[in-house]
């Protein structure tokens, strides 16, 4: 019986743990929200908000995948890849569902 109690209080704590990242989750997105456009063409202020969004969310995001997204970020500013070319790249282990989110947000053909 007593494994039952340890079982449940793990998974109660579990439960806790995840609901109080929602919150953070939903915070950081009324960040983005007030994020100057201005602060989006500039590299070192996207990668700023990045690691702070990482931090807040107390995730464990190793150094080179931080690089990776920086790298493609700057591609798909500067370079007009499109998202096809990004994946393909920058995207290995990508799954179908955040391939089609990223394809929503970046253009599909380069600009000129």
């Amino acid at each position: 019986m007593p494994r039952k109690s340890v079982k449940k209080s793990s998974a109660f704590n579990a439960l806790k743990r995840n609901l109080a990242g929602k919150g953070n989750v939903f915070g950081i997105l009324d960040d983005v929200k007030k994020v100057n456009p201005e602060q989006w063409k500039s590299p070192s202020q996207v990668e700023q908000l990045a690691r702070k969004y990482i931090d807040k969310l107390g995730l464990a995001v190793p150094e080179q995948r931080i690089k990776q997204f920086m790298d493609a970020y700057q591609d798909a500013i500067k370079n007009g890849s499109n998202a096809d070319e990004l994946i393909e790249k920058y995207g290995k282990n990508v799954d179908e569902g955040t391939a089609k989110a990223i394809k929503k947000y970046v253009s599909k053909s380069k600009s000129t």
